[in-house]
């Protein structure tokens, strides 16, 4: 395998462990501080923050699928016997982007959902 194809696979695990590691922070940040930044006052939009908990711990779990797919592709690289076959399996492949694209667009709709909560209790 060659250098370029080797940091494609580095770079795009490294961007779904970098998902999974600010979704499960902002969740993780919210519920221990919550009490500390809402205070005394009754929360609005309760919905909202459960929302998106939930889609933040799911861009999580697609994280997960998406950086178990680059080490499948990885071994299939490995144990292909030819170079045009090797040639075949990149980033791009659906098994890889799929669960990719899934987790970025879920990471950015928890956050959003997650602004949207904080603006209407502030």
């Amino acid at each position: 395998m060659n250098n370029a194809k080797e940091k494609s696979f580095e770079y795009a695990n490294d961007a779904m462990k970098l998902i999974l590691t600010l979704s499960t922070g902002v969740v993780a940040f919210s519920i221990t501080f919550l009490k500390d930044v809402i205070g005394s006052k009754p929360i609005n939009d309760k919905c909202l923050l459960e929302y998106s908990w939930f889609v933040l711990l799911f861009a999580a779990f697609v994280s997960i699928w998406s950086m178990f797919a680059i080490a499948g592709s990885l071994n299939a690289i490995e144990n292909c016997s030819t170079i045009a076959d090797q040639k075949k399996i990149h980033i791009y492949n659906p098994n890889i982007a799929f669960p990719a694209g899934v987790a970025i667009i879920s990471f950015i709709a928890g956050v959003l959902l997650y602004i949207n909560f904080a603006l209407s209790n502030f």
